[in-house]
């Protein structure tokens, strides 16, 4: 190979290598909008949820949302139609994009179920900064003669259409038959993730990875009960899954999952923390209506952690819950309030980690569909709650970068107040130079500080390349740089 052949080939593979991306980023604004229900949705994009109304969205349980890093919407969708109308009327599936067009019509006999609550889950495709996989999930047959489609994927590539986002793969099965239920959860390596369901026959749990190769072999683990499931969720640090009662150990290197203990607590409606100490649910006795409940994870009697945060409501029809990305709980119900306006009641736990929580019921009404002849909805956005994970303050949180720009450094959730050690009272800052940064945050729930330690993108490296006699009649060559983790 010539010299300049030489010069070039290795200019290039430097150019790669230094802005290779790293593991999972601390912060993340991927779940700061959220699409649900009848037209409803939370921009959390200003700290304090602000309700929207007039979205295209028509969801009665489970629907998602993604956005990109500044908290714009990607697309969404509820996931599956149902072609049993009895109960809703026909409805069709449907990916929306950012500007409420249809990006993706599913009809009625594609991708999840409608009344699956756990309809859809989207996950980033490892290795791609602009293709996203979105999983979609049946709901069980309403008819003896219909049949279970299970877990399936939609590829969105969101640099085609104008950036609106096109769907280049549609309806791919994955596993079936499939209950209801969905989640996933980064890998250790920090680029990889799990998806996980369970097996509507055997009631296994279901673990497939997902890699820059596209999806894996599915792997069971055995539940502690036989029975289908509504609703999974994994702690944000990855550590733990609860499902029907059931405190699992997840091993996020290996994808196994291992019983820790039993808990009496609601099947539907339940959610973790965002620092993964407390789950959180409605209790399960039928004595009493609506009584919010949550066990501390790092008690060395779990069962007997139990605390009540609510007192009993006259009535509460449970829907959906979900964290946050501003830290705090938030649980869909029909309580009093509701009933008498035909209104759904979005209520929410504050400081969810903190040593007295405080819960507001109905802290914002919607508008149900006069068309589903159920009229109520359940529904909350699925996310990955890794994405509203809040690390220990202990824990230094790694950044680095190449080039000029630096990289911006932003404490993990949502604050009101900030105090950088450079000076700077903002959300997010810019720096530009290696070294320790620190920042005091506090809201409502008290004052906590984190530590960065931001390093440069620079590694000593050396590339190895073979004699070749005529370095013409290779041309073109493609080379690849492939991050390890």
């Amino acid at each position: 190979m010539s010299i300049i052949s030489s010069r070039f080939f290795t200019g290039l593979f430097w150019a790669l290598f230094c802005c290779l991306p790293g593991a999972f980023a601390q912060i993340s604004e991927h779940g700061s909008i959220w699409y649900f229900g009848y037209g409803a949705g939370l921009n959390f994009n200003a700290g304090a949820p602000v309700p929207l109304t007039g979205i295209n969205v028509d969801s009665y349980e489970g629907c998602t949302i993604y956005c990109d890093a500044d908290g714009h919407v990607l697309f969404y969708s509820n996931g599956g139609g149902d072609n049993f109308p009895a109960a809703y009327g026909l409805r069709d599936g449907i990916i929306w994009g950012r500007n409420q067009q249809v990006i993706y019509n599913m009809g009625q006999d594609k991708g999840g179920g409608y009344s699956s609550p756990q309809s859809a889950i989207v996950v980033p495709k490892p290795g791609s900064a602009a293709q996203y996989y979105l999983f979609t999930m049946d709901h069980n047959a309403n008819l003896p003669i219909a049949t279970n489609r299970g877990l399936s994927y939609f590829l969105i590539d969101m640099a085609l259409n104008g950036g609106l986002g096109t769907v280049t793969q549609a309806n791919v099965p994955v596993y079936k038959p499939a209950s209801e239920c969905l989640t996933a959860l980064p890998q250790a390596n920090g680029t990889d993730f799990w998806v996980v369901t369970v097996d509507s026959n055997q009631y296994d749990f279901v673990v497939l990875p997902v890699t820059a190769a596209g999806i894996g072999a599915p792997v069971k683990y055995p539940r502690a009960q036989n029975d289908k499931v509504s609703v999974i969720k994994a702690s944000p640090d990855g550590k733990y899954l609860f499902a029907d009662g059931e405190l699992y150990d997840f091993n996020a290197t290996t994808g196994a999952i291992t019983l820790h203990t039993l808990l009496p607590l609601s099947s539907y409606t339940f959610t973790f923390s965002p620092a993964s100490r407390y789950l959180y649910g409605f209790k399960t006795d039928a004595s009493v209506e609506g009584i919010i409940v949550r066990y501390d994870l790092q008690a060395p009697d779990i069962l007997a952690s139990m605390q009540e945060i609510t007192p009993p409501t006259s009535f509460s029809f449970n829907g959906l819950m979900q964290l946050g990305s501003d830290g705090n709980i938030y649980f869909n119900e029909q309580n009093e309030d509701g009933v008498i306006e035909l209104k759904q009641s979005i209520g929410v736990i504050r400081c969810p980690d903190a040593v007295a929580p405080e819960v507001q019921r109905s802290l914002f009404l919607f508008d149900t569909d006069p068309t589903n002849s159920l009229a109520l909805f359940t529904s909350l956005p699925n996310f990955a709650d890794y994405i509203f994970a809040i690390p220990p303050t202990s824990d230094t949180l790694n950044a680095a970068f190449c080039g000029a720009a630096g990289t911006m450094l932003s404490p993990p959730s949502q604050w009101i107040s900030y105090q950088w050690s450079t000076g700077e009272m903002t959300a997010k800052i810019q720096v530009t130079t290696a070294g320790l940064y620190t920042v005091q945050v506090s809201n409502a729930c008290g004052t906590q500080t984190y530590t960065f330690k931001v390093t440069t993108g620079f590694t000593d490296f050396r590339l190895e390349t073979p004699v070749i006699a005529d370095s013409c009649a290779i041309l073109p060559v493609t080379l690849r740089a492939r991050y390890s983790g």
